[in-house]
C-alpha cells in the first residue's frame, strides 16, 4: 500500500508582509518569485506589490530593490504599491479599451464599405446608375444584362461612370477611356450580317481596347472572357460575318414563339400538327 506523506506548508517569503499566495515554497527553481538586488533575499511577485508585465520582466532580471530595504512601513506600504499598481493596471486597460474602441469603429467602416457598399463611391456610383436607367440590384449581384450593358457603355454612360470617382482621382479619365473603348466593341454586336466595313471596324476596336487595357492596367490580371473578346472575336466574325445571330439572345428569342404556337394550338385535337 502506498504511503502518503503529508505536504509540507509553503516556505513563508522574507518580505514585509508575505501573502502566501504561492503554492509552492520560495526557491531557486520558484517561477513566482524574485531577488532582492541588495540582500538577495526570496520573495513573492504580489507580496512585493508586482503585478504588471512592465514591472515582473525587469524584476526577475534582478533589477529588483525590496520594500524591506527600503524601509517601508509593512501593510501600509504594500497597500500603497498595489494601489499605485492598480492605477497604473487600470490605467493600461483604459488605454487598451480606447485602442479597441478606435478599432472597431474602423471595421464598422471597412464593413460599410465594403459589405454593405455604402461608402462615398458607391452611392456616386448608385445614383449614376439610376440616372442611366440601370438597376442598382444588378450591380450589387453582378447580373447586368445587355440592355444594362449598352446603357452604360454607349452615350454618356462612360462619363457619367467615371464621374462617380474625384475630379481629381488619376482613375477618373483612365476608366472612362477604358468604358468608351469597350463601348466601340459592345456596338459591333449585332443581330445580322456584317459587312466587311463592320468587321473592319470590330477587328480595329478590339485591337485598341487590348492596348488600353495594356497600357492603363498594367499590373492587372484580365479574365478569360476578356481575351477571347479580344484575340478570338473577330476572328469569329470574319469567319460567320455576324455575332449576335450566333448568341445565345437569338436562340432564346424562339420561347416566345414557340409559346405563342402552344397557345394558337392548345385546342386543337389533332396530337401531331
Amino acid at each position: 500500500m502506498t504511503k502518503i506523506f503529508p505536504r509540507k506548508p509553503p516556505k513563508p517569503c522574507k518580505g514585509i508582509l508575505c501573502l502566501n499566495v504561492s503554492s509552492r515554497s520560495v526557491s531557486k527553481r520558484s517561477n513566482d518569485s524574485l531577488s532582492c538586488s541588495r540582500y538577495r533575499l526570496k520573495l513573492h511577485f504580489a507580496c512585493e506589490g508586482i503585478a504588471i508585465e512592465s514591472e515582473i520582466i525587469p524584476a526577475s532580471k534582478g533589477a529588483h530593490e525590496c520594500l524591506r530595504c527600503k524601509r517601508a512601513d509593512g501593510l501600509h506600504c504594500v497597500v500603497d504599491v498595489a494601489k499605485m499598481n492598480a492605477e497604473k493596471a487600470q490605467k493600461a486597460l483604459d488605454e487598451q479599451l480606447e485602442k479597441q474602441s478606435e478599432m472597431e469603429c474602423r471595421l464598422a467602416l471597412v464593413k460599410d464599405i465594403v459589405i454593405n457598399k455604402n461608402g462615398p463611391y458607391s452611392q456616386r456610383l448608385a445614383q449614376a446608375l439610376e440616372e442611366l436607367g440601370v438597376e442598382v440590384q444588378a450591380y450589387h449581384s453582378c447580373t447586368f444584362v445587355g440592355n444594362h450593358m449598352h446603357k452604360m457603355l454607349q452615350g454618356d454612360g462612360p462619363s457619367r461612370l467615371a464621374g462617380a470617382l474625384d475630379d481629381d482621382s488619376e482613375d477618373k479619365a483612365k476608366f472612362e477611356r477604358l468604358f468608351t473603348s469597350l463601348g466601340r466593341v459592345q456596338s459591333c454586336f449585332k443581330a445580322s450580317l456584317l459587312n466587311e466595313d463592320e468587321i473592319a471596324e470590330l477587328e480595329q476596336s478590339c485591337e485598341q481596347f487590348a492596348c488600353d487595357v495594356k497600357e492603363l492596367l498594367l499590373d492587372e490580371s484580365v479574365t478569360p472572357k476578356i481575351h477571347f473578346l479580344v484575340a478570338h472575336l473577330p476572328t469569329f466574325a470574319r469567319r460567320y460575318n455576324t455575332l449576335d445571330l450566333l448568341s445565345e439572345q437569338s436562340l432564346e428569342s424562339l420561347h416566345a414563339k414557340v409559346n405563342r404556337l402552344e397557345q394558337q394550338f392548345a385546342t386543337s385535337r389533332v396530337d401531331k400538327i
